[in-house]
């Protein structure tokens, strides 16, 4: 399931294997993926007795990624507007990149809308859920040795006309770095409507 990629273990990094199910779509040189072209592929990472499998999807562009700007507009143009059960959602993602070279971390803020917060459907935070996985799989098949955090927030004022009150909310937060992997930062945050 695509969800196994979250349920990560810690790996001694100097004694772990990495494999790519096809190395046209994602190819590894030094425990580095590097996305190739578009396709799927199973990535799995052995150490000793342990061993864990993921999918990983690349999608059409990604070889051309190289700037958090460069990643905004990708990701834009292909998760901004997605169905649901509900119809159809539109969404602005804004990524920033903050931080020196070694430790930049890049930063994915999907906004997303009111109804989000406020449904109880749960076909439809499934899918909402989904979502955020499929944008966090792309942005990590187009820079795989990139530090990101992702989620989705709504934010704003409580009086707007005199900017006073300002609130902010998230949901589904998800980090991401090369040596340990995806994980979500608050588990009870991924499940807030289940």
């Amino acid at each position: 399931a695509a969800s196994d990629v979250y349920k990560r273990q810690s790996y001694d990094y100097d004694n772990f294997t990495v494999e790519s199910s096809n190395t046209d779509i994602i190819s590894i040189s030094n425990k580095t993926l590097k996305a190739n072209k578009e396709g799927s592929a199973t990535i799995t990472i052995r150490e000793c007795s342990k061993s864990e499998s993921f999918d990983l999807k690349v999608l059409a562009g990604n070889p051309n990624i190289n700037s958090a700007t460069d990643l905004q507009n990708y990701l834009n143009n292909n998760f901004a507007k997605f169905d649901t059960v509900l119809g159809k959602s539109e969404l602005k993602i804004q990524v920033i990149s903050l931080g020196t070279d070694e430790n930049e971390t890049t930063f994915i803020k999907v906004e997303y809308p009111a109804r989000a917060y406020k449904s109880t459907d749960s076909t439809y935070v499934n899918d909402i859920r989904n979502h955020m996985i499929d944008i966090s799989n792309a942005a990590i098949a187009a820079m795989p040795n990139a530090k990101f955090q992702g989620e989705y927030i709504r934010s704003g004022y409580k009086y707007p006309n005199i900017k006073e009150g300002f609130w902010y909310d998230s949901m589904y937060e998800w980090s991401y770095d090369p040596t340990n992997g995806f994980k979500w930062i608050n588990d009870s945050n991924k499940g807030r409507f289940e």
